[in-house]
């Protein structure tokens, strides 16, 4: 019983993950992702764990069979995407859901098979396959459970194979190109550098994929053949589904020291609630702040903009911390020096090329907020933000066709920073008033009425 409840405290840990999950970070934009893969990550380590149950009931056995093998055969991809929402904010296209087609058909198969068979040949085969291994598979062949166990099984093995040796082989390409190595964890660790939580959780993810591939894979039989294995991979799946979770709390910011981790009540929003919680953050902090904290604070400030605070003060007489923080804060929101700021991001470095470029990430960089970089462009441009980047976009766009012709229209999307080909087509239209492909063709009208 007592190595029942521990193969069982995965689960446990994902529920208790889910709840942390829900108190802490339900703003980010990561949130519902990860609580589909700790529910995935639940349900695949209890119905796993149920075969090593004191006096289960060999007809659970069949259901918990099927519900194991479309759980695992969830789990890579949902890390993915979780990873690639980490990484970026943008939505999922249609294609990157094709992968469910692979857990509908494992349970299709295995409730059309377990059918066909009965509940209570299929237990009995069950049963029979975790006592003696899968050497009494041979004399079923040519009856139902013996497709039911290639389907099952072998098939199922097989394409969890593939998940695994391809996530690790994108993990192991993310980290040589981004020239991550296990001293930037060391570094992280004992040294105070800062990570983003992206690259904690490349880290994080490797072992647990190379756990699960053990588990589904290298181990034939049930858990109660290989106890101390399964008790001892059970207690590394719940320590590495802990971590995990709280490396995910902080999804919202770009890089993280363990300093940050000690607040992470903080780090509870995304990009468009940023600016509230921030300011709810402070005002929380100059409430509950001592004098030695508030000097500091002062000292601080005016290390950062000694000008600005020592004029705030001498203007307003004011010595309290809120007016020498938002007189500092103002130093940064100067139109002039915004402006400059504005056009060298957007314009010069062109981050009007990143796909999903927004206002706030655009202010974050400029170390202001929104509503000043708002309505800096509309005083400025006399148009909104959005169509200041379509206006940019489709502006790089022409020279791209020009000095790209035979390019298509999904390659120029791309790389003018759409979203799509079909988003790129719409604005195009909406600009210039005609689509991309017929000003294409008016240029090459053009060409051949000058030659």
């Amino acid at each position: 019983m007592l190595a029942f409840l521990i193969l069982i405290l995965p689960s446990f840990a994902c529920l208790f993950c889910s709840v942390q999950s829900f108190l802490f970070s339900r703003r980010t934009s990561t949130f519902v992702i990860f609580q589909i893969l700790l529910l995935a990550t639940g349900v695949f380590c209890l119905a796993d764990s149920l075969y090593a149950a004191p006096a289960i009931n060999p007809h659970a056995l069949g259901v918990a069979n099927i519900v194991k093998i479309v759980a695992a055969s969830c789990l890579i991809p949902l890390a993915w995407m979780y990873l690639r929402k980490l990484k970026s904010d943008s939505r999922f296209a249609s294609w990157q859901y094709l992968w469910l087609a692979i857990p509908v058909y494992l349970l299709a198969t295995g409730a059309i098979l377990h059918g066909l068979s009965g509940s209570k040949a299929i237990a009995s085969f069950l049963d029979e396959l975790n006592n003696n291994g899968t050497g009494v598979v041979s004399k079923y062949k040519g009856e139902a459970e013996y497709l039911y166990y290639v389907f099952t099984s072998v098939v199922f093995r097989v394409i969890v194979t593939i998940e695994a040796f391809g996530a690790v082989g994108y993990l192991v390409w993310y980290l040589i190109k981004e020239k991550l190595s296990p001293g930037d964890l060391l570094r992280f660790a004992s040294k105070g550098a800062k990570c983003s939580p992206l690259e904690l959780q490349l880290f994080n993810f490797i072992l647990p994929i190379i756990i699960v591939f053990v588990k589904v894979i290298l181990q034939n039989g049930a858990p109660r053949d290989h106890l101390w294995l399964n008790i001892t991979l059970a207690i590394i799946i719940t320590l590495c589904i802990l971590n995990i979770s709280f490396t995910s709390l902080f999804g919202a910011i770009d890089k993280i020291s363990l300093n940050n981790m000690r607040f992470i009540v903080f780090y509870n929003h995304n990009k468009q609630n940023k600016s509230a919680i921030l300011e709810y953050s402070m005002n929380e902090i100059l409430d509950h702040a001592d004098e030695n904290s508030l000097e500091r604070l002062h000292r601080k400030l005016d290390e950062r903009n000694p000008k600005k605070a020592t004029d705030s003060a001498a203007d307003t007489g004011e010595s309290a911390t809120a007016g020498r923080l938002f007189a500092t804060m103002a130093g940064t929101w100067d139109d002039e020096n915004l402006l400059a700021r504005f056009q060298k991001l957007v314009g010069k470095d062109k981050l009007f090329l990143k796909p999903s470029l927004s206002i706030t990430e655009v202010a974050e960089q400029l170390h202001t907020n929104k509503t000043y970089v708002s309505k800096l462009v509309n005083n400025t441009y006399n148009i909104g933000f959005p169509e200041l980047l379509n206006a940019l976009r489709i502006d790089y766009a022409e020279q791209y066709i020009l000095s790209h012709r035979g390019a298509k229209q999904a390659e120029i999307a791309e790389a003018c920073g759409f979203l799509s080909a079909s988003s790129f087509n719409n604005i195009f239209k909406k600009v210039k008033g005609i689509p991309p492909r017929m000003w294409i063709e008016s240029l090459t009208d053009k060409n051949h009425k000058t030659d």
